[in-house]
């Protein structure tokens, strides 16, 4: 995956709404949530759809629907979205469609645990990280750091096999990467594991996460987008194909 610049989402996120057809089919519609005049300011919302749909590629003007989809389908996925602004400048935007509560085919194997991401952070951004670890857990997601694991002989050894049982590393960054991070980032890396850099405020990626897209958390207003990014990459990672 090709690294992108991360940039300010001026508080823009998506959010979704569906409702069963019957057993098998869905509605459900997307749209872009923002502060009024943010929302003034785009021209347009291109949505990326799973291949399997008919003109996966979809884009929306109406500013008055909020810049709404709507479509049916038959199974989650990941909608990517890139919202133009009026500036030229491109934002993009992560959310995985969910059709509430999962139901299993009685033919398929039953999943045995949920989406697990390994978050990564310092000291000092526990702060920061609390509300999002809240988010992604309300999301349905496990989520495991450091923090959340027991004392050992052999720390780095508890790490390890947490990061080897995540679907993915999200690794919250103000631009360098030490000691631990670093450790963390490059097992990860090995494993071929999905990485999510969090850039905090202006930060540049470090050289060590060159190669992944990463997401930009610049106020609180951006918890929906981080959270929204790494609940679709995590949960893309996780569930069967559909």
């Amino acid at each position: 995956m090709m690294s992108q610049p991360a940039v300010d989402r001026q508080g823009l996120h998506l959010k979704c709404h569906a409702e069963p057809v019957d057993s098998q089919w869905w509605d459900w519609a997307v749209w872009l949530e923002g502060a009024p005049a943010v929302l003034d300011r785009v021209r347009s919302v291109r949505y990326v759809l799973h291949p399997t749909f008919p003109n996966p590629v979809r884009t929306v003007t109406d500013r008055a629907s909020k810049f709404r989809l709507e479509s049916i389908g038959w199974g989650e996925f990941a909608i990517a979205a890139s919202v133009a602004m009026e500036d030229g400048t491109e934002i993009p935007l992560e959310r995985w469609l969910s059709f509430g509560e999962r139901t299993q085919d009685a033919e398929a194997p039953a999943l045995a645990s949920r989406p697990r991401v390994f978050l990564s952070y310092s000291g000092l951004d526990r702060p920061l990280v609390a509300p999002l670890v809240e988010r992604l857990r309300r999301e349905g997601i496990e989520v495991t750091s450091p923090d959340s694991i027991e004392p050992a002989e052999t720390v780095a050894r508890s790490v390890g096999e947490a990061i080897q049982k995540a679907d993915v590393v999200a690794v919250v960054t103000h631009g360098d990467l030490r000691g631990p991070a670093e450790e963390e980032v490059d097992f990860a890396r090995d494993r071929g594991k999905p990485v999510v850099p969090i850039l905090v405020g202006t930060s540049k990626l470090p050289e060590a996460l060159a190669g992944f897209s990463a997401v930009r958390m610049n106020s609180p207003g951006d918890l929906d987008a981080v959270s929204d990014a790494v609940v679709a990459r995590a949960k893309d990672a996780f569930y069967p194909e559909e």
